[in-house]
Order: C-alpha cells, then sequence, then structure tokens
C-alpha cells in the first residue's frame, strides 16, 4: 500500500511502499498548496487586489461605473468568503459598490481655471488624488481570473492639458439657480 503525508511546512512528501520508507525534498506542488481567503468587505477593489495576489488567489469581477465624485468601488460580496481555506491559484468573484463621498465645499477664494493632468498610465488612486477642483467619474473594465495587483487609468476625458472652469460653474434654469461640477471622465484597467 503506498501512502502520501504531508509533513510540516510542506518540505517533504514522504512515501511508505511494503514496509520501504521514502522521503522525496521536491516538496507539495503549488497546486495542492491552500491559503486562507482574506476578509475584503469594504476594501477599496484596487486594495483587495493587492491582499488577493499576496495570498496567491486570483480575482474575477464585472465592469463597474462609479457616480462622479463617489470615490473608488469598495468590496461588498467576494465569492469564496472569508476565513474559507481554498486552493491557491483558486479565482475569487468580487462585487462591489461606491460609497458616496459627500459633497465638496467650495473654497471662498478659488482659480477661476485648472488644467487637466495627464493621467493615463497612472495608478487610479494615485490619479484621483491628483485631480484638483475636479471631481472623478470612475469606470474600471471588468477582468476575469486577473492576477494583477492595481488598477492603472487606460484612457482619460477630458486630454491632459485642457482648461476647464474649477470646480464647476453656476447655472440657471427655469427651475433657479444651480451648480454643475467640474468632471473628468476615467476608464481603469485591472494590470
Amino acid at each position: 500500500m503506498l501512502g502520501r503525508v504531508r509533513v510540516a511546512a510542506g518540505s517533504f512528501v514522504v512515501c511508505a511502499a511494503a514496509g520501504l520508507v521514502l522521503a522525496i525534498s521536491s516538496g507539495c506542488s503549488e497546486q495542492s498548496r491552500y491559503v486562507n481567503v482574506p476578509s475584503n468587505h469594504r476594501h477599496l477593489l484596487d486594495d483587495a487586489l493587492q491582499r488577493l495576489h499576496a495570498v496567491g488567489l486570483s480575482a474575477t469581477f464585472a465592469a463597474v461605473s462609479v457616480s462622479c465624485g463617489s470615490g473608488l468601488p469598495q468590496v461588498m460580496v467576494q465569492s469564496s468568503r472569508a476565513p474559507a481555506r481554498v486552493r491557491q491559484h483558486t479565482d475569487v468573484r468580487l462585487k462591489f459598490q461606491a460609497f458616496p463621498l459627500g459633497s465638496h465645499s467650495l473654497p471662498q477664494k478659488r482659480p477661476r481655471w485648472t488644467y487637466v493632468p495627464s493621467l493615463v498610465g497612472k495608478e487610479l488612486s494615485v490619479a484621483v488624488d491628483r485631480l484638483n477642483a475636479i471631481e472623478p467619474c470612475v469606470r474600471v473594465r471588468s477582468a476575469s481570473a486577473t492576477t494583477a495587483t492595481r488598477l492603472m487609468v487606460v484612457s482619460q476625458d477630458p486630454p491632459a492639458g485642457t482648461r476647464v472652469p474649477a470646480y464647476g460653474v453656476a447655472v440657471e434654469s427655469r427651475l433657479g439657480r444651480g451648480w454643475r461640477q467640474t468632471t473628468m471622465r476615467l476608464v481603469a484597467a485591472a494590470q
């Protein structure tokens, strides 16, 4: 009878056959290692990708658009859920939503104009932080079994260098006065 036993830290495989014991130090294969799934509930999507990659898991998620000024998508549900143990390289499905950040107050003294920075090729969280007096409208492309650890901006509108009203403009309609925020569309993808 041939048996297989895993010993401390997966460094040896012991096989016994008719009273003969053989130790092989080649270790356990990567596919047979199990890892703990980290909980990503309420983590930003890019943070969740980093946490999954750190333990050797991949992620799948559908495309999502976040309303202007609402921040970045946050994971609400994942499958497999923590504290599950799964084989390394397992695909974890993420579902997320954006939580509104609330309205930004307008500074008393503000510039009339601002210029759109070049954000293509930058990490999404860094790109959003670089926006001054412009509200981001974020769309994240879907990914399937990705081992990416970050979200990168792949397109922006308006293009870099465009002069736009700082913070927005006052508008009038038949309903009265209002404010229209200056916005920028960013498309990001897992890379």
